[in-house]
């Protein structure tokens, strides 16, 4: 039931694209989405209910999966929901903009649901970049002011925040037991099993790992400030 609530905007904007009325078909999926959201407030201690796991690689384990851990992930659902209908009704799309408008509401909407409700941490990644690529368009062909700009500039800041958590999931996929470093040191004999880097009874090998990863992140972005640095001095100090 919860992979509804992530379905039925991704319905509508289907159904907008192929010519159904935007913004009453927005406003439909909105209003589903809140009753089926206050419903899943009501009963999602129901973990049976509620919850939904699809396979889709074996090694390293990924799965599209949804649920309800604990009670924030509940709450950011609910306010996604409502922040969702009352940006729907209270909105007005520019004329002739309206299936960009509404189109793009939906997927925002979406996305944050479905970061908000993943357990897989790719899927957490996949659906927080499904919200964002809207916003940048909305912002950028919808905004007032030098709406280009700001467009740009949050591109940069979130994009870079992205890279440093897609990097972290990479490592994660690395690291973990099904991991890729333990399926070649197993395939070399060097393990007998799968080694828990990541654990905090090894701390050992959990602040290697740590380490490892800091230093990688680190020094890629020190050299980028280095050499951006550097191209900023003039070349008459050069000469010189």
């Amino acid at each position: 039931m919860l992979a509804l609530l992530v379905i039925l905007p991704l319905i509508a904007f289907i159904a907008i694209l192929a010519g159904a009325p935007a913004r009453k078909s927005a406003v439909a999926a909105g209003l589903a989405n809140l009753a089926l959201g206050l419903w899943a407030a009501a009963t999602w201690e129901n973990s049976d209910h509620w919850s939904i796991s699809l396979p889709v690689l074996e090694k390293p384990a990924l799965h599209l999966a949804f649920a309800f851990t604990d009670g924030m992930s509940v709450i950011m659902v609910l306010l996604s929901v409502l922040v969702t209908l009352a940006a729907l009704l209270s909105g007005k799309a520019p004329e002739g903009r309206e299936t960009l408008y509404y189109g793009s509401s939906l997927l925002i909407s979406a996305g944050a649901i479905g970061a908000f409700a993943a357990t897989d941490l790719f899927f957490f990644y996949a659906f927080h970049e499904l919200a964002l690529i809207p916003t940048f368009v909305m912002i950028g062909l919808l905004g007032r002011g030098d709406r280009r700009d700001a467009a740009w500039k949050i591109t940069l800041y979130l994009g870079f925040g992205s890279i440093i958590l897609l990097a972290g999931l990479v490592w994660l996929a690395i690291l973990q037991n099904t991991g890729y470093l333990n399926s070649v040191l197993f395939a070399l004999g060097l393990v007998s099993g799968p080694t828990a880097w990541l654990n905090s009874e090894t701390p050992l090998t959990l602040f290697a790992a740590v380490v490892a990863a800091e230093v990688w992140r680190a020094t890629a972005i020190v050299l980028v400030i280095l050499v951006g640095g550097l191209q900023l001095i003039p070349k008459e100090f050069g000469e010189a």
